[in-house]
């Protein structure tokens, strides 16, 4: 059930391009599944304005959380957590979300994301490795952005294929043609290499666009609903 913490922001540091990682410390244990998120109450004035974001942090670290915020032009909840000093308090209200990793894995996980919305997903990447949830499947990251600059967390997904023989990390540029690895769009080349949709379980976050292109192919390539996972960002 969702509940109300206050909480504190202990850091705030800038880890790509326009992305903030947001720690807050809270006033009690905060059980979630991998894939939720929290709503922020953020003064505007008179008013508290709400803003959801993901949970970027694993269910296993109960007493903080962590958010990965895009900062937005114009955007007033992107811009205010961007420029949050440490110390400063807040509310939160959560867990929410039905966009969770489903335990335990029947099937060989495929996480597709852009910008932001891979938090949710390196929660769930973090909860298999904690757990030791995937049990020899192979699982797979395709991870789109603008430029290099822009690959969130890409030295950690890095070292998780380094540390699981496993894990199939590939992360694709849009817009710097001095990239040497897979450019272009996510939804240009994940068909590539799961054309096969028997056991597999597509996970899918990102811009709505992006979701609904992806979720299409997956449709046109046998995919059944059941095993397609989705969260759209606005």
């Amino acid at each position: 059930m969702p509940q109300t913490f206050d909480v504190v922001c202990e850091k705030n540091d800038e880890i790509a391009e326009e992305v903030q990682s947001i720690w807050f410390k809270l006033n009690g244990p905060l059980e979630f599944k991998a894939g939720q998120f929290m709503t922020m109450l953020l003064p505007k004035g008179e008013v508290m304005v709400r803003k959801m974001y993901s949970i970027a942090s694993a269910p296993y670290i109960t007493d903080r959380f962590e958010l990965c915020v895009n900062r937005v032009t114009g955007g007033f909840g992107s811009n205010f957590l961007c420029d949050l000093k440490p110390g400063v308090k807040l509310q939160c209200i959560g867990p929410y979300g039905v966009f969770i990793l489903q335990e335990p894995l029947q099937n060989d996980p495929v996480f597709i994301a852009t910008g932001t919305g891979v938090a949710p997903l390196k929660s769930m990447l973090d909860t298999i490795w904690e757990k030791k949830l995937d049990g020899g499947r192979t699982i797979w990251l395709f991870f789109g952005a603008r430029t290099p600059a822009h690959l969130i967390y890409h030295k950690e997904f890095e070292k998780m294929a380094q540390e699981h023989p496993n894990f199939k990390y590939h992360p694709i540029i849009s817009r710097d043609e001095s990239w040497s690895g897979l450019k272009g769009h996510v939804q240009d080349h994940f068909a590539e290499h799961i054309a096969d949709p028997a056991g597999k379980e597509a996970y899918v976050c990102g811009l709505t666009v992006m979701v609904s292109d992806v979720r299409k192919t997956l449709s046109e390539m046998g995919y059944p609903k059941e095993q397609v996972h989705f969260e759209n960002y606005v």
